[in-house]
């Protein structure tokens, strides 16, 4: 399996092979674990620089061993292959990279890196929100949510500016309210679709609530249409999951 791993990961794979592997992906959760790791152990070598070639050095490794065991005679002396000492500084060097992003990648860093302050966008909405956008501009957010408070049937740019002001003031669970509400409203008659679905992602993630953020940047980050997709990377997912694992203790 992990020769196909391999494949896919480099695009090596056609176009039905491709689809076939992710439907296997889609259906197996060890495979998908599999890949997940491998996507890690990729991350940890060129966090620290190293741009080995990982599948290189796995067929280098098998031909050099079909080698040795065809021509070669047991010898009293054994030695250390070569080949199986770099495998084992690259598994040092990925175990050491793993330790220091599980030590070092936190909450608060992870939302810094991530977030992206909002620009109010006349073009899109209802105009007649002026005065949130003016105060939302401002930096009155306690002001965005008050004017908001008095709307009897608040349009979605006053739901996303709403969202936006109690993020900005840290009560990120208010935020996500307003953000799903926001993502329950058709696509088609949503201007603020995508835009809802990266800030509710931060919600979750300013709320520590991981498993919830995840699904949220994996959808991102796969569809290269979304608005924030260059926002999100295999580091991103990464970093989640990592923080996940470090709340479970």
């Amino acid at each position: 399996m992990s020769n196909k791993i391999l494949k896919y990961f480099d695009g090596l794979m056609s176009g039905e092979e491709r689809l076939a592997f992710e439907k296997q992906l889609a259906e197996n959760p060890d495979m998908q674990q599999e890949l997940d790791h491998f996507k890690l152990a990729r991350m940890g070598l060129q966090h620290y620089g190293l741009r080995a070639d990982i599948s290189a050095i796995h067929e280098e490794m098998m031909r050099s061993l079909k080698v040795e065991n065809a021509v070669l005679q047991p010898r009293k002396n054994r030695f250390v292959h070569p080949l199986f000492k770099i495998a084992a500084a690259i598994s040092v060097v990925f175990l050491a990279a793993v330790l220091f992003k599980f030590i070092t990648v936190t909450p608060d860093k992870l939302y810094s890196r991530q977030f992206v302050a909002y620009t109010v966008d006349t073009e899109r909405g209802n105009n007649s929100e002026t005065e949130m956008e003016i105060n939302y501009q401002a930096g009155a957010y306690a002001k965005v949510i008050e004017r908001f408070m008095q709307f009897k049937n608040p349009g979605a740019k006053a739901k996303f500016l709403a969202g936006q002001a109690y993020l900005a003031l840290k009560k990120a669970p208010e935020a996500a309210v307003l953000f799903n509400e926001l993502l329950r409203q058709p696509d088609n008659g949503n201007p603020f679709h995508d835009d809802a679905e990266y800030y509710l992602g931060l919600s979750y993630l300013a709320a520590q609530k991981f498993p919830e953020a995840l699904p949220l940047f994996e959808k991102i980050y796969r569809d290269e249409a979304h608005v924030y997709h260059g926002q999100v990377s295999l580091q991103t997912l990464m970093d989640i999951k990592i923080l996940n694992l470090k709340n479970k203790f």
